[in-house]
């Protein structure tokens, strides 16, 4: 309802998580967003964006231990957005996860940076549902030995009918 509405995208964020669990939805308008921390964790969610390339999330404002979204609890849906910007010391900058689905998404110009010895500077996943979604530019400037899977690292989980691009 308008009286619920969120005036800030965080501030929607920030009201999933204290829904104790709970399946929360959270629809986000066209325009270009600042992360302030990494967003939905372990809280059912569906994120919904206008279009992959109208909604877009970006992390540059984030310290290096944050990922942009993580998606570890089951039936949560990230859908329509882009999520950009992202820089990480662990594994996943954009997207880091183990459950959940990530459809019509674009991960772009995300940085695994020089301390880390993990995985997957666009998507990390161990789990979970990749479709119709668009990887691209991202990468790592790790100075200890290079990263695996700079696009995607994926150990478990599904990617179908998606990109990988430089």
């Amino acid at each position: 309802t308008a009286a619920k509405a969120a005036h800030a995208v965080n501030d929607a964020f920030d009201a999933v998580w204290r829904s104790a669990g709970t399946l929360a939805t959270i629809h986000i308008a066209d325009g270009t967003y600042f992360l302030s921390a990494e967003r939905v964790r372990g809280t059912p969610c569906h994120l919904l964006g206008a279009g992959r390339d109208a909604t877009v999330l970006n992390g540059g404002t984030l310290s290096a231990a944050y990922r942009g979204v993580s998606i570890t609890a089951a039936g949560s849906i990230v859908r329509d957005l882009t999520i950009t910007g992202c820089t990480n010391i662990l594994a996943g900058s954009g997207i880091y996860m183990t459950a959940g689905t990530a459809d019509t998404v674009r991960v772009s110009f995300n940085r695994g940076n020089k301390y880390n010895l993990e995985y997957g500077a666009g998507i990390y996943m161990t789990g979970g549902i990749v479709t119709n979604s668009l990887i691209d530019g991202n990468s790592s400037d790790s100075g200890y030995g290079g990263m695996s899977g700079v696009g995607v690292y994926m150990s478990g989980g599904l990617l179908t009918d998606s990109e990988i691009a430089n």
